[in-house]
């Protein structure tokens, strides 16, 4: 992730962690601040990620062959959910333990 992107998140997403996980839990926010710094600085760079994953295509090109296999990938993943949801209501199962959120 580059610095600036980094940055970002952390602009916009500790005020959201500090306003929401303290009231859920006991611990203090720092921790919650701290393990968020944890994990975000745990991701790789973009660019170190995508040669990761695209090791013989040339760095101008990865981006552009990950956008066009991540739609690809959506494509299939849509399917195989759409599947699973008619059987789902064709067997008229129901999952009791759904996300309230859901």
């Amino acid at each position: 992730m580059h610095a600036h992107m980094h940055n970002a998140h952390t602009a916009w997403c500790l005020p959201g962690l500090r306003s929401c996980l303290p009231c859920a839990h006991n611990a203090p926010a720092t921790y919650y601040e701290q393990a968020y710094q944890v994990a975000l600085n745990s991701v790789p760079k973009r660019d170190e990620a995508l040669h990761k994953l695209f090791p013989r295509v040339q760095p101008s090109e990865r981006h552009e062959v990950f956008a066009l296999e991540a739609r690809e990938c959506v494509v299939v993943l849509s399917r195989v959910v759409d599947a699973m949801r008619t059987l789902f209501e064709e067997l008229d199962l129901e999952d009791v333990r759904k996300a309230p959120w859901i």
